[in-house]
């Protein structure tokens, strides 16, 4: 950040990139980098107030109750989960599969298994569904067919990220030259979607 407000970047903040406000300023290139958004699963109870999705859970995880159920083990859930514990929070996280952090590799996976180990107020409820979100929790249920009730604060749903193609694309036309780069192509670690945005660069 610090690099960019040291440049000559016209940098605008607070304001939507449309084709049309763009076309306006006559580029010779574009790169569109318009990210991804997280995937809402068709759970009952999903649009509850007690409920965020992953990023507005991570922008505003100080809003979260005391007790918080996130619904999936993906890096993004794990890490959040990892930041309520370290604020005195009790979280408890939902895997319809038998694996953390699948995406991770082993070297990731381990750390966090080495961590969660060491948590008291953390519960991992791996191969169980969330059936149903209500005003007090989440109703799930485990590969056994067994049922129960857990109670929560808050919900956080981390299942995945889809990509703005239809955004993304809709920037498509304006000039001869145009990139996508980053989630907007497909959902990215971090350190994926660094070196795509600066390679795409360095070949201008």
């Amino acid at each position: 950040m610090n690099q960019v407000l040291d440049s000559d970047i016209n940098l605008k903040l607070g304001s939507e990139a449309t084709p049309e406000m763009v076309k306006a300023m006559e580029p010779d290139e574009i790169f569109v980098a318009v990210g991804s958004e997280p995937v809402k699963p068709c759970i009952p109870g999903i649009d509850r107030a007690n409920v965020m999705d992953i990023l507005k859970a991570h922008y505003h995880d100080r809003e979260l109750g005391k007790k918080v159920v996130i619904i999936g083990a993906g890096s993004s859930g794990c890490e959040l989960a990892l930041t309520l514990l370290k604020a005195g929070r009790e979280v408890v996280i939902i895997e319809q599969t038998d694996e953390i952090a699948s995406s991770g590799n082993n070297l990731y996976k381990g750390a966090l298994e080495e961590l969660f180990l060491r948590e008291k107020h953390l519960t991992c409820l791996m191969e169980t569904s969330c059936m149903e979100i209500t005003a007090n929790g989440v109703k799930v249920k485990n590969k056994c067919g067994s049922e129960e009730t857990i109670a929560a604060d808050n919900v956080v749903y981390s299942v995945g990220m889809r990509p703005l193609r239809d955004l993304a694309e809709s920037f498509y036309g304006i000039v001869y030259d145009v990139k996508m780069v980053g989630d907007c192509m497909g959902a990215r670690r971090i350190n994926e979607a660094t070196h795509e945005g600066y390679f795409a660069g360095a070949v201008v």
